[in-house]
């Protein structure tokens, strides 16, 4: 997760290569953009699901935030650093990295308002 600083210049996240090949849709949370896999070998698995196809999702929150998710630790790593050259120092700061055993991603996107680690640190309280 990354905090974005719009200060100096305005973030636009399809200045990544990689984010700017995804289907972007409006959410309550901000605009979730989704990349799929570009290849089809996960549909030769035992057992096939249709998760299995989503390369890994970008969302730009209304708070500030970029969250980068993806089933593969792997695929987020390439989509953090295809963001590297994409900024200038300081647009974009890490603020945490996260895994989780359960689907969390999808009920953030599909909230308004919220702040990711202010969501996370509430699940934490409930349990």
């Amino acid at each position: 997760m990354f905090a974005i600083d719009e200060t100096t210049v305005p973030f636009d996240i399809t200045r990544s290569a990689l984010a700017s090949q995804a289907l972007a849709s409006d959410v309550p949370a901000g605009t979730l953009r989704v990349l799929y896999n570009s290849h089809n070998r996960h549909v030769d698995a035992e057992t096939y699901f249709l998760d299995r196809d989503m390369y890994g999702a970008y969302l730009v929150t209304t708070e500030g935030e970029l969250v980068l998710m993806s089933n593969e630790v792997e695929n987020i790593t390439r989509m953090e650093y295809d963001l590297v050259p994409a900024f200038r120092p300081g647009v974009l700061q890490l603020k945490g990295r996260y895994k989780f055993e359960t689907q969390v991603f999808q009920t953030f996107a599909f909230e308004g308002g919220l702040v990711f680690e202010d969501m996370i640190d509430s699940d934490d309280d409930d349990q």
